[in-house]
């Protein structure tokens, strides 16, 4: 008889990863339920009606219906990851002017990474979620998320910064279903979160209030009351902070212009709210970068897509082509309205993922660093646990010149990759060729983060210089 396959299903206590975990025990699977505790302190009652995945009743939901699928359940602890990578990056977007989508970063650095590298240390052989997206293979053989078999539900928007490693070892069956069949299969089994709401807006602020949470989370480094302005400058009255506002904003401006008047900008080197009409909202390009390729490998040339600005936005056509090495340059056939640095671009052809990126911003540098082999992953890390990324390695040889190699490490998981195709091969890095010095193209997503890297390789020994 063949073993069955071993999966770990990550359950929130509701029903879709609940009804996930009963699929995969009928397909045959042997089934561990776990739930993920990621930013819950104290039971209070508000997180408990309405926290979501993050409340500490999702922990006993999950367990009881665990235990009605006779499948074992365990508590895993992903706080520190959820801090790092979710809560921080939140905060330091919002402190910059942009409006960030933290359910992508919790997706891909938490519910994925850290899950799965857990996971498969326990023996098991995939991971799987409540999802409403599907896993195929295109065509070139490269794994994508799949639109599921309804747009009302589709949730593939926020999981383009999968890699390919982690969709390898991820199942997703829900995503063969409306939300209305698994209702009615949680129901027919009895499952006790059949009827249980569906969390609503971010799971770690329960009040809704975003603003609120920034200043309890960053305190001084909030910055106060400024001006309203127009795009050419004139003041048009008092803001109550930045991170109050998000582009196509109308409500809640206080403004009387005796018509509707939106956001259009926010200025955060001159804590300004720039305000315009209706139709200044409208924009028909957009740049991202932090790029992560799934449906396919590389973009050689121009090519007309899909694309999603926004977790709810139906979707424009558009041609994207790579202008530099991190950056796509997305021009839509027509306007679309609020293109919003911080959230994600998310290219689709035929209801797959092609990937993605992070609309505006993101900042980059040069540095210069030196260690030896047994520095290598530490240094990686380094970076990775400080939310940013490592491009690529430079060298300059004393007779072959600059010599340079691509990386594309933005997490401890691509870092374990890199080092175990390293030892694998029996390869030496290239800074071996040149006494240990090399060169690092990093990004990171604000000038914050940015002083937080060279401070960690700074005090590690690492960085030698900043390059540029």
């Amino acid at each position: 008889m063949m073993e069955k396959k071993k999966v770990v299903v990550g359950m929130s206590g509701g029903v879709d990863s609940s009804v996930a975990a009963y699929l995969l025990k009928e397909q045959g699977y042997e089934v561990i339920g776990v739930t993920m505790q990621i930013w819950q302190e104290n039971a209070g009652n508000e997180q408990e009606e309405n926290g979501g995945c993050c409340g500490w009743s999702a922990v006993e939901d999950a367990r009881r219906v665990a235990g009605q699928l006779d499948i074992p359940h365990y508590v895993m602890n992903f706080r520190e990851e959820f801090k790092c990578r979710v809560i921080d990056y939140f905060v330091e977007e919002y402190l910059a002017g942009r409006t960030p989508n933290p359910c992508i970063a919790c997706n891909r650095y938490v519910k994925w990474e850290s899950l799965l590298r857990r996971s498969l240390g326990i023996g098991a052989d995939y991971i799987a979620t409540g999802h409403y997206a599907r896993i195929a293979r295109t065509p070139a053989g490269r794994y994508a998320v799949r639109s599921c078999v309804t747009d009302k539900k589709d949730q593939t928007y926020a999981l383009y910064s999968l890699t390919q490693e982690q969709l390898a070892r991820t199942l997703m069956p829900v995503g063969e279903y409306t939300k209305e069949q698994i209702r009615d299969i949680a129901g027919r089994e009895g499952l006790a979160v059949a009827h249980k709401p569906d969390s609503q807006e971010i799971c770690f602020i329960p009040d809704h209030d975003h603003a609120a949470f920034i200043e309890r989370e960053a305190g001084e480094r909030v910055p106060g009351s400024g001006n309203f302005v127009t795009a050419q400058g004139q003041v048009l009255g008092r803001h109550q902070g930045i991170t109050h506002y998000t582009v196509g904003q109308r409500k809640g401006l206080n403004l009387a212009m005796g018509h509707p008047v939106f956001v259009t900008g926010i200025r955060r080197e001159t804590n300004e709210v720039v305000i315009g009409e209706a139709e200044d909202v409208f924009g028909d390009t957009l740049y991202c970068n932090n790029l992560n390729f799934m449906g396919m490998a590389d973009l050689p040339r121009p090519r007309e897509v899909l694309a999603k600005i926004r977790y709810a936005h139906g979707g424009e056509r558009c041609v994207i082509e790579q202008v530099e090495e991190d950056v796509i340059k997305c021009s839509f056939l027509a306007p679309v309205r609020a293109i919003t640095p911080g959230q994600a671009g998310v290219f689709y052809e035929d209801g797959y993922v092609l990937g993605g990126g992070q609309e505006g911003g993101g900042v980059r540098c040069t540095v210069a660093c030196r260690h030896g082999l047994d520095g290598l992953l530490d240094e990686l890390y380094t970076v990775a646990d400080c939310g940013c990324g490592v491009l690529d390695v430079t060298v300059e040889h004393p007779v072959y010149g600059q010599l340079s190699g691509q990386l594309q490490v933005f997490s401890r998981y691509d870092a374990d990759v890199f080092w175990d195709a390293l030892q694998k091969n029996g390869a030496q890095p290239l800074c071996s060729l040149t006494g240990d010095i090399h060169l690092h193209t990093l990004v990171c997503p604000d000038e914050a983060r940015k002083a937080r890297v060279l401070a960690a390789l700074e005090e590690k020994g690492y960085l030698m210089g900043l390059e540029k």
